[in-house]
C-alpha cells in the first residue's frame, strides 16, 4: 500500500486515499440512511420498476463518465483542446441518448410487462445529459486528486437528493419518489461541479485531439460496454422472468454489497489509477504497488464482506423490515463475490494506470458469455440461482484476469493470493466466531443487540487474528494514519 505512495510522494498520496475514503464513506452513509427509509417506504417492486426503468440512463453512465473522460485522467500531457473537444463530444452524445429514450421508451417498457416504467424513463431521459455536463469537470478534479471537493459535491448531491426522495415517498409518490431523488441528486451534482472546478469549455470540437485520446478512450468505452451488458443481461433476465419484486429483492442485495466496494475497494483504486499511470515506465515499482495495495484491500475488503454475509440475517429485517427477507440470501451470495472483488479491483486500476484497460475486455467478454449460459439454464429457478451464477462466474474468470496481469506487470496471481493468505484466514476465522455466537446467543438477545454484539465479536476476533498472522501489514496501517494526522495537522497549522 505505501509502495504506491513514492510515486507522488507518500503524504500526497495518503491525503488522496483520506479525502477520496472520506468522500466515499460520507457519501456512502447518507445514500445508505436514504436508501433505508426509501426501502421501508416503498417496498421491493417499487426498487424493481427504478431498476427497469434506469436502462437508458445506464447506457449514458458507461459511455459518457467513462471512456474518454477518463483518459483525461491517464493522458500524461494534456492541451485545453483536448478538454474543449471531449466536452462538447459527450454534451452531443448526452443529447442524442435523451432523444432515442424518448424514442424508445415504451418498446422498453412493453419487454418488462410495466407500462409505468415508460412514464419512468421519459423523465429520466434528462440523466444523459446531465452526466454529460458533469463527466469533464469531474474528471479534471480527479486528475488534480482534488478528492476533497469531489466529496463535498457528493454529500450535498445526496443529502438534497435524498430529502427530496424521501419527502415523495411520504407524500405518496411512490417509485416516482425514486426518480425525483435521481434528478435532484445528479442536478445538484452537475451545478456544484461547476461551481468547484474552476474550469469552462471555449473552442468546438478538434479531431486531432480526440484522436490522441480516442486509443485509451475507446478501450475504457469497449470494456464498459461489455460490463453493462452484463448488468443489463441480469435486469432483463429476472425483471422478464421473475417480476418486479423479484428484481427488487436482487437489487437490495447488490446495492448492499456496492456499498461496502464504494466505501472500502473504488477509493483506493481510484486513487492507485493515475499514482500507476506516474509509475508506467517503471514497472518492478508498478509490481511491489501492485502486492502491497492487494494485500490492503484484501485486509480491509475479505472481512467486511465476509462479516456482512454472517450478519445479514439479523441486519436485512432489523433494517428495512420483514418485507425485504427474501433479499437475505441473495445478499449472502452476492457478498462471497465482494470478496473476489477484494483480491482484484486492483487489477484494473494498473491495467488503465498503464494504458492497457483493454486487456481487461477478455475475462469480460468471457465473463458475458458465461453468464448468459448459467442465466439460460438456471434463472428461472429464483434470484438466490442468479446470485450464485454470478459468483461462478467470477471465480471462472479470475485465473484469466490474473494471467494478463501477469502478462503486463510480471507479477503472478500465486504471490497475489500469498499476500491476501493472512487476511483471508483471519477473515473466515472471524466468520466462524459470528455464527457461533450467533447460535449461543439465539433467543437470549433482542435482534438489536445480538447484532451489536455479532459486529463487537468479529471485529475482536478479526484484529486479534491480524495481528497474529499479519504484523507488517498492521504496523503499515498504522504508519498510514500517522502520516494522514501529520498531514492534517500540518494543514490546520497552515490555514
Amino acid at each position: 500500500m505505501a509502495e504506491l505512495g513514492k510515486v507522488v510522494s507518500k503524504a500526497s498520496f495518503v491525503k488522496g486515499v483520506v479525502w477520496s475514503t472520506a468522500g466515499s464513506w460520507s457519501g456512502q452513509i447518507i445514500g445508505f440512511a436514504t436508501f433505508a427509509l426509501l426501502a421501508i417506504f416503498l417496498g421491493p417492486k417499487a426498487y424493481g420498476l427504478m431498476a427497469m426503468a434506469m436502462v437508458i440512463a445506464a447506457v449514458s453512465e458507461v459511455l459518457i463518465v467513462g471512456g474518454l473522460a477518463e483518459a483525461l485522467v491517464q493522458r500524461q500531457r494534456l492541451e485545453p483542446a483536448h478538454i474543449d473537444s471531449v466536452f462538447w463530444l459527450l454534451v452531443g452524445l448526452g443529447a442524442t441518448l435523451a432523444i432515442l429514450a424518448q424514442l424508445f421508451a415504451d418498446g422498453i417498457a412493453a419487454a418488462f410487462g410495466e407500462p409505468l416504467v415508460a412514464r419512468m424513463i421519459r423523465w429520466l431521459s434528462v440523466l444523459p445529459l446531465l452526466h454529460a455536463l458533469s463527466a469533464v469537470p469531474l474528471a479534471l478534479l480527479m486528475r488534480n486528486m482534488r478528492f476533497d471537493l469531489l466529496m463535498l459535491r457528493t454529500i450535498l448531491g445526496l443529502t438534497l437528493g435524498g430529502a427530496v426522495g424521501i419527502g415523495m415517498a411520504l407524500s405518496g409518490f411512490g417509485p416516482w419518489s425514486l426518480v425525483g431523488l435521481q434528478l435532484t441528486q445528479q442536478g445538484v451534482i452537475v451545478l456544484s461541479l461547476w461551481l468547484t472546478s474552476g474550469w469552462r469549455p471555449h473552442s468546438g470540437v478538434s479531431l486531432r485531439h480526440l484522436r490522441d485520446l480516442l486509443a485509451f478512450g475507446s478501450q475504457i468505452i469497449g470494456l464498459k460496454l461489455v460490463v453493462l451488458a452484463e448488468q443489463q443481461l441480469i435486469r432483463i433476465v429476472v425483471g422478464a422472468w421473475l417480476g418486479p419484486a423479484a428484481l427488487g429483492f436482487f437489487h437490495m442485495g447488490w446495492r448492499l454489497i456496492e456499498v461496502l466496494r464504494l466505501s472500502l475497494l473504488v477509493p483506493l483504486a481510484n486513487t492507485a489509477m493515475p499514482a500507476f499511470s506516474r509509475m508506467q515506465t517503471d514497472l518492478v515499482q508498478v509490481r511491489t504497488a501492485l502486492l502491497g495495495g492487494v494485500r490492503f484491500s484484501a485486509l480491509v475488503g475479505l472481512p467486511s464482506y465476509l462479516g456482512f454475509a454472517a450478519v445479514a440475517p439479523d441486519l436485512i429485517p432489523l433494517l428495512f423490515g420483514e418485507q425485504w427477507a427474501g433479499s437475505v440470501r441473495v445478499t449472502q451470495i452476492l457478498a462471497l463475490l465482494g470478496g473476489v472483488w477484494s483480491l482484484t479491483i486492483l487489477y484494473g486500476a494498473a491495467m488503465r494506470g498503464l494504458g492497457r484497460p483493454m486487456m481487461q475486455l477478455a475475462p469480460q467478454f468471457l465473463g458475458v458469455i458465461l453468464l448468459a449460459l448459467m442465466l439460460l439454464a438456471f434463472a428461472r429457478r429464483g434470484v438466490e440461482a442468479v446470485a450464485w451464477c454470478m459468483l461462478v462466474q467470477a471465480l471462472l474468470v479470475l485465473p484469466l484476469t490474473a494471467h494478463l496481469a501477469h502478462r503486463l506487470t510480471g507479477l503472478r496471481l500465486v504471490a497475489l493470493l500469498r499476500g491476501g493468505l493472512p487476511a483471508l484466514g483471519a477473515a473466515v476465522v472471524m466468520t466462524a466466531a459470528v455464527i457461533g455466537w450467533r447460535s449461543a446467543m439465539d433467543g437470549t438477545l433482542n435482534n438489536a443487540a445480538l447484532l451489536v454484539s455479532e459486529v463487537a465479536v468479529g471485529v475482536i476476533v478479526y484484529a486479534a487474528c491480524v495481528l497474529v498472522l499479519d504484523r507488517r501489514i498492521a504496523r503499515e496501517i498504522l504508519d498510514l494514519a500517522m502520516t494522514a494526522a501529520t498531514r492534517r495537522s500540518a494543514t490546520g497549522a497552515d490555514s
